[in-house]
């Protein structure tokens, strides 16, 4: 999943770029009097950092389940023992 919010990103940035030289063309202070502006420059980005949002979620998810498996995680019984030692 991160590989895709990869992709996303740098598709957004190649978007990001068409729409900038072709709304901004250099003049940002010009630009940023408009607030499409802002709308035009994040939207490109917002499905990566959404798929970022979710991968780093996802892989979280992935080692406590690893963890639990191999008998890692610090469940309460473990921690219990823990304590005692």
């Amino acid at each position: 999943m991160r590989a895709f919010a990869v992709v996303a990103a740098l598709v957004g940035l190649a978007i990001f770029a068409v729409l900038y030289f072709k709304k901004i063309d250099g003049n940002l202070v010009e630009a940023m009097s408009d607030p499409w502006t802002l709308v035009v420059v994040l939207f490109p980005f917002l499905p990566a950092v959404v798929l970022s949002f979710l991968a780093e979620r996802a892989q979280a998810r992935f080692i406590d389940f690893i963890q639990v498996a191999h008998g890692t995680a610090d469940t309460p019984a473990a921690a219990a023992s823990k304590k005692k030692k």
